[in-house]
Protein backbone atom coordinates (compact mmCIF):
# COMPACT_ATOMS: atom_id res chain seq x y z
CA UNK A 1 0.00 0.00 0.00
CA UNK A 2 1.63 3.24 -1.15
CA UNK A 3 -0.88 5.80 0.09
CA UNK A 4 -1.93 6.36 3.67
CA UNK A 5 -4.84 8.66 4.39
CA UNK A 6 -4.60 10.86 7.46
CA UNK A 7 -7.47 9.85 9.75
CA UNK A 8 -8.96 11.71 12.69
CA UNK A 9 -10.28 9.20 15.24
CA UNK A 10 -12.98 10.67 17.49
CA UNK A 11 -13.80 9.00 20.82
CA UNK A 12 -16.58 10.36 23.04
CA UNK A 13 -16.18 9.25 26.64
CA UNK A 14 -18.17 9.50 29.86
CA UNK A 15 -17.16 8.07 33.24
CA UNK A 16 -15.28 5.05 31.83
CA UNK A 17 -11.58 5.68 32.40
CA UNK A 18 -10.57 2.01 32.33
CA UNK A 19 -12.40 1.33 29.09
CA UNK A 20 -10.96 4.46 27.49
CA UNK A 21 -7.49 3.30 28.49
CA UNK A 22 -8.09 -0.13 26.90
CA UNK A 23 -9.30 1.56 23.73
CA UNK A 24 -6.21 3.77 23.52
CA UNK A 25 -3.92 0.81 24.21
CA UNK A 26 -5.40 -1.00 21.21
CA UNK A 27 -4.95 2.08 18.99
CA UNK A 28 -1.30 2.23 20.08
CA UNK A 29 -0.76 -1.24 18.56
CA UNK A 30 -2.37 -0.69 15.13
CA UNK A 31 -0.38 -1.55 12.04
CA UNK A 32 -0.48 1.93 10.51
CA UNK A 33 1.97 4.87 10.38
CA UNK A 34 1.57 6.82 13.60
CA UNK A 35 2.10 10.12 11.80
CA UNK A 36 -0.95 9.38 9.64
CA UNK A 37 -3.66 9.63 12.27
CA UNK A 38 -4.72 11.66 15.27
CA UNK A 39 -7.02 10.78 18.14
CA UNK A 40 -9.46 13.29 19.61
CA UNK A 41 -11.02 12.28 22.93
CA UNK A 42 -14.12 14.28 23.87
CA UNK A 43 -14.95 14.10 27.56
CA UNK A 44 -18.71 14.52 27.91
CA UNK A 45 -18.68 15.88 31.46
CA UNK A 46 -17.20 12.90 33.32
CA UNK A 47 -17.08 13.09 37.11
CA UNK A 48 -13.37 12.28 36.92
CA UNK A 49 -11.79 13.88 33.88
CA UNK A 50 -9.58 11.57 31.78
CA UNK A 51 -6.57 13.93 31.77
CA UNK A 52 -4.14 11.39 33.22
CA UNK A 53 -5.25 8.62 30.87
CA UNK A 54 -4.88 10.87 27.84
CA UNK A 55 -1.53 12.24 29.02
CA UNK A 56 -0.09 8.74 29.31
CA UNK A 57 -0.62 8.14 25.57
CA UNK A 58 0.37 11.51 24.15
CA UNK A 59 3.96 10.38 23.57
CA UNK A 60 2.78 7.40 21.48
CA UNK A 61 0.61 9.15 18.89
CA UNK A 62 -1.02 12.52 18.29
CA UNK A 63 -3.73 12.78 20.92
CA UNK A 64 -5.83 15.68 22.18
CA UNK A 65 -8.54 16.06 24.80
CA UNK A 66 -11.63 18.25 24.55
CA UNK A 67 -13.97 18.77 27.50
CA UNK A 68 -17.63 19.76 27.47
CA UNK A 69 -20.62 19.74 29.78
CA UNK A 70 -22.62 16.51 29.64
CA UNK A 71 -24.56 16.84 26.39
CA UNK A 72 -24.69 13.30 25.01
CA UNK A 73 -22.62 11.33 22.48
CA UNK A 74 -24.03 13.09 19.38
CA UNK A 75 -22.88 16.45 20.68
CA UNK A 76 -19.50 15.00 21.68
CA UNK A 77 -18.94 13.49 18.23
CA UNK A 78 -19.87 16.74 16.53
CA UNK A 79 -17.59 18.69 18.86
CA UNK A 80 -14.73 16.33 18.06
CA UNK A 81 -15.35 16.58 14.32
CA UNK A 82 -15.09 20.35 14.50
CA UNK A 83 -11.64 20.06 16.10
CA UNK A 84 -9.84 17.71 13.73
CA UNK A 85 -7.28 18.16 10.95
CA UNK A 86 -7.83 14.94 8.98
CA UNK A 87 -9.73 14.66 5.72
CA UNK A 88 -11.55 11.59 7.04
CA UNK A 89 -13.24 11.11 10.39
CA UNK A 90 -13.49 7.79 12.25
CA UNK A 91 -16.03 7.46 15.05
CA UNK A 92 -15.59 4.77 17.68
CA UNK A 93 -16.75 4.47 21.30
CA UNK A 94 -14.58 4.33 24.40
CA UNK A 95 -15.55 0.69 25.01
CA UNK A 96 -14.06 -0.42 21.69
CA UNK A 97 -10.88 -2.39 21.10
CA UNK A 98 -9.59 -2.03 17.55
CA UNK A 99 -7.93 -4.86 15.64
CA UNK A 100 -4.34 -4.56 14.49
CA UNK A 101 -5.19 -4.16 10.79
CA UNK A 102 -8.25 -1.96 11.44
CA UNK A 103 -6.86 1.29 10.03
CA UNK A 104 -5.24 -0.41 7.04
CA UNK A 105 -8.56 -1.98 6.08
CA UNK A 106 -10.38 1.33 6.46
CA UNK A 107 -7.65 3.02 4.43
CA UNK A 108 -8.08 0.48 1.65
CA UNK A 109 -11.85 0.94 1.59
CA UNK A 110 -11.65 4.75 1.60
CA UNK A 111 -9.21 4.71 -1.31
CA UNK A 112 -11.65 2.52 -3.24
CA UNK A 113 -14.82 4.40 -2.24
CA UNK A 114 -13.84 7.93 -1.10
CA UNK A 115 -17.39 9.32 -0.96
CA UNK A 116 -18.95 6.39 0.91
CA UNK A 117 -19.61 6.36 4.62
CA UNK A 118 -17.91 3.12 5.61
CA UNK A 119 -19.06 0.96 8.48
CA UNK A 120 -16.69 -1.63 9.89
CA UNK A 121 -17.46 -4.93 11.56
CA UNK A 122 -18.29 -5.10 15.27
CA UNK A 123 -17.66 -8.23 17.30
CA UNK A 124 -18.48 -9.05 20.89
CA UNK A 125 -15.42 -8.81 23.15
CA UNK A 126 -17.32 -10.36 26.09
CA UNK A 127 -18.90 -13.60 24.80
CA UNK A 128 -19.50 -14.87 28.36
CA UNK A 129 -21.69 -11.88 29.16
CA UNK A 130 -25.22 -12.78 28.04
CA UNK A 131 -26.33 -9.15 27.98
CA UNK A 132 -23.41 -8.18 25.75
CA UNK A 133 -24.11 -11.16 23.52
CA UNK A 134 -27.78 -10.23 23.22
CA UNK A 135 -26.90 -6.63 22.34
CA UNK A 136 -24.45 -7.66 19.62
CA UNK A 137 -26.92 -10.22 18.28
CA UNK A 138 -29.49 -7.43 17.84
CA UNK A 139 -26.94 -5.33 15.94
CA UNK A 140 -26.01 -8.32 13.78
CA UNK A 141 -29.68 -8.87 13.00
CA UNK A 142 -30.18 -5.21 12.06
CA UNK A 143 -27.19 -5.37 9.74
CA UNK A 144 -28.54 -8.55 8.13
CA UNK A 145 -31.86 -6.83 7.47
CA UNK A 146 -30.76 -3.36 6.39
CA UNK A 147 -27.44 -4.16 4.70
CA UNK A 148 -28.21 -7.08 2.42
CA UNK A 149 -26.32 -5.32 -0.37
CA UNK A 150 -22.94 -4.51 1.22
CA UNK A 151 -22.17 -1.99 -1.51
CA UNK A 152 -25.43 -0.16 -0.84
CA UNK A 153 -26.06 -0.50 2.87
CA UNK A 154 -28.73 1.40 4.80
CA UNK A 155 -27.59 1.50 8.41
CA UNK A 156 -24.44 1.46 10.51
CA UNK A 157 -24.01 2.12 14.20
CA UNK A 158 -21.66 4.94 15.08
CA UNK A 159 -18.94 3.03 16.92
CA UNK A 160 -17.04 1.96 13.81
CA UNK A 161 -17.86 4.51 11.16
CA UNK A 162 -15.70 6.45 8.67
CA UNK A 163 -16.83 9.50 6.71
CA UNK A 164 -15.27 12.25 4.66
CA UNK A 165 -15.01 15.32 6.87
CA UNK A 166 -16.30 17.58 4.10
CA UNK A 167 -19.36 15.40 3.55
CA UNK A 168 -19.93 15.06 7.30
CA UNK A 169 -20.02 18.84 7.63
CA UNK A 170 -22.27 19.04 4.58
CA UNK A 171 -24.94 16.84 6.21
CA UNK A 172 -24.53 18.73 9.52
CA UNK A 173 -23.24 15.75 11.51
CA UNK A 174 -25.29 13.96 14.15
CA UNK A 175 -28.63 15.32 15.31
CA UNK A 176 -28.22 16.34 18.95
CA UNK A 177 -31.99 16.21 19.48
CA UNK A 178 -31.70 12.44 19.53
CA UNK A 179 -30.58 10.04 22.23
CA UNK A 180 -29.32 6.62 21.16
CA UNK A 181 -30.81 6.99 17.66
CA UNK A 182 -28.51 9.63 16.24
CA UNK A 183 -26.74 7.03 14.10
CA UNK A 184 -30.04 5.99 12.51
CA UNK A 185 -30.88 9.59 11.65
CA UNK A 186 -27.36 10.22 10.38
CA UNK A 187 -27.50 7.24 8.00
CA UNK A 188 -30.95 8.21 6.74
CA UNK A 189 -29.90 11.82 6.26
CA UNK A 190 -26.67 10.71 4.57
CA UNK A 191 -28.57 8.58 2.06
CA UNK A 192 -31.11 11.36 1.47
CA UNK A 193 -28.23 13.62 0.43
CA UNK A 194 -27.31 11.14 -2.31
CA UNK A 195 -24.30 9.50 -0.63
CA UNK A 196 -23.76 5.77 -0.13
CA UNK A 197 -23.03 3.49 2.83
CA UNK A 198 -20.55 0.65 2.29
CA UNK A 199 -19.52 -2.19 4.60
CA UNK A 200 -15.90 -3.07 5.47
CA UNK A 201 -16.14 -6.55 6.97
CA UNK A 202 -12.38 -6.84 7.63
CA UNK A 203 -12.14 -3.57 9.58
CA UNK A 204 -12.99 -5.13 12.93
CA UNK A 205 -13.44 -3.65 16.38
CA UNK A 206 -14.34 -5.57 19.53
CA UNK A 207 -17.09 -4.14 21.70
CA UNK A 208 -16.69 -4.37 25.50
CA UNK A 209 -20.30 -3.97 26.55
CA UNK A 210 -20.07 -4.70 30.28
CA UNK A 211 -23.82 -4.76 30.76
CA UNK A 212 -25.87 -6.17 33.62
CA UNK A 213 -29.64 -6.39 33.91
CA UNK A 214 -30.09 -2.79 35.05
CA UNK A 215 -27.76 -1.31 32.42
CA UNK A 216 -29.25 -3.49 29.68
CA UNK A 217 -32.84 -2.46 30.50
CA UNK A 218 -31.89 1.21 30.76
CA UNK A 219 -30.04 1.16 27.45
CA UNK A 220 -32.95 -0.50 25.62
CA UNK A 221 -35.45 1.87 27.28
CA UNK A 222 -33.42 4.84 26.02
CA UNK A 223 -33.30 3.24 22.56
CA UNK A 224 -37.09 3.19 22.67
CA UNK A 225 -37.26 6.88 23.55
CA UNK A 226 -34.90 7.62 20.69
CA UNK A 227 -36.99 5.44 18.36
CA UNK A 228 -40.07 7.58 19.03
CA UNK A 229 -38.12 10.75 18.28
CA UNK A 230 -36.65 9.16 15.19
CA UNK A 231 -40.13 8.15 14.04
CA UNK A 232 -41.23 11.79 14.31
CA UNK A 233 -38.23 12.82 12.23
CA UNK A 234 -39.08 10.22 9.59
CA UNK A 235 -42.61 11.57 9.32
CA UNK A 236 -41.58 15.22 9.18
CA UNK A 237 -38.35 15.21 7.18
CA UNK A 238 -38.26 12.12 5.00
CA UNK A 239 -41.47 12.21 2.97
CA UNK A 240 -43.57 10.82 5.80
CA UNK A 241 -41.67 7.55 5.93
CA UNK A 242 -41.83 5.69 9.24
CA UNK A 243 -39.20 3.93 11.31
CA UNK A 244 -41.70 1.37 12.58
CA UNK A 245 -41.29 -2.23 11.40
CA UNK A 246 -43.71 -4.98 10.45
CA UNK A 247 -44.60 -7.76 12.89
CA UNK A 248 -42.48 -10.21 10.89
CA UNK A 249 -39.42 -8.09 11.64
CA UNK A 250 -39.77 -8.77 15.38
CA UNK A 251 -40.64 -12.45 14.91
CA UNK A 252 -37.50 -12.93 12.81
CA UNK A 253 -35.51 -11.01 15.42
CA UNK A 254 -36.53 -13.47 18.13
CA UNK A 255 -35.67 -16.40 15.86
CA UNK A 256 -32.30 -14.97 14.85
CA UNK A 257 -30.27 -16.31 17.83
CA UNK A 258 -31.15 -19.87 16.80
CA UNK A 259 -29.36 -19.25 13.49
CA UNK A 260 -26.22 -18.12 15.29
CA UNK A 261 -25.96 -20.32 18.38
CA UNK A 262 -26.83 -23.79 19.62
CA UNK A 263 -30.30 -24.13 21.14
CA UNK A 264 -28.87 -24.18 24.66
CA UNK A 265 -27.16 -20.83 24.10
CA UNK A 266 -29.78 -19.32 21.80
CA UNK A 267 -32.73 -19.65 24.19
CA UNK A 268 -31.47 -17.30 26.97
CA UNK A 269 -30.32 -14.82 24.31
CA UNK A 270 -33.78 -14.92 22.76
CA UNK A 271 -35.31 -14.22 26.18
CA UNK A 272 -33.04 -11.20 26.62
CA UNK A 273 -33.91 -9.95 23.15
CA UNK A 274 -37.60 -10.26 24.04
CA UNK A 275 -36.86 -8.29 27.21
CA UNK A 276 -35.06 -5.68 25.13
CA UNK A 277 -38.10 -5.20 22.92
CA UNK A 278 -40.34 -4.78 25.95
CA UNK A 279 -37.93 -2.10 27.20
CA UNK A 280 -37.82 -0.46 23.76
CA UNK A 281 -41.61 -0.31 23.49
CA UNK A 282 -41.86 0.97 27.06
CA UNK A 283 -39.40 3.75 26.25
CA UNK A 284 -41.16 4.50 22.98
CA UNK A 285 -44.56 5.01 24.58
CA UNK A 286 -43.07 6.82 27.58
CA UNK A 287 -41.64 9.37 25.18
CA UNK A 288 -44.88 9.56 23.23
CA UNK A 289 -47.18 10.00 26.23
CA UNK A 290 -45.12 12.08 28.64
CA UNK A 291 -42.63 14.06 26.61
CA UNK A 292 -44.35 14.37 23.20
CA UNK A 293 -41.32 15.28 21.13
CA UNK A 294 -41.92 17.72 18.23
CA UNK A 295 -38.74 18.21 16.20
CA UNK A 296 -39.17 21.49 14.34
CA UNK A 297 -35.50 22.13 13.59
CA UNK A 298 -32.58 19.76 13.16
CA UNK A 299 -29.95 20.38 15.84
CA UNK A 300 -26.63 19.11 14.56
CA UNK A 301 -23.42 20.87 13.61
CA UNK A 302 -23.64 24.62 13.57
CA UNK A 303 -20.36 25.22 11.84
Amino acid sequence: MDKFIFFSIIIPTYNRLDLLSSCLISIATVDYPFDKFEVVVVDDGSKTAPDEVVLSFQTRFKLSLIKQKNSGPASARNRGANNTVGDYLIFIDDDSIVSKNWLKELNRMVLEKPDCAIGGAIENALPNNLYATASETIVNYLYSQFNKDLENANFFVSNNLVVSKNNFLLVKGFDTNLEMSEDREFCKNWLAKGFKLCYAEKAVIYHQNRANFKAYWKQQFVYGRGAYRFNQICQQRFQNSSSLNKHSFYIDLLAFPFKKFSYRHAFPIMVLILLSQIAVFTGYFYEKIFLVYKPLERKGLTA
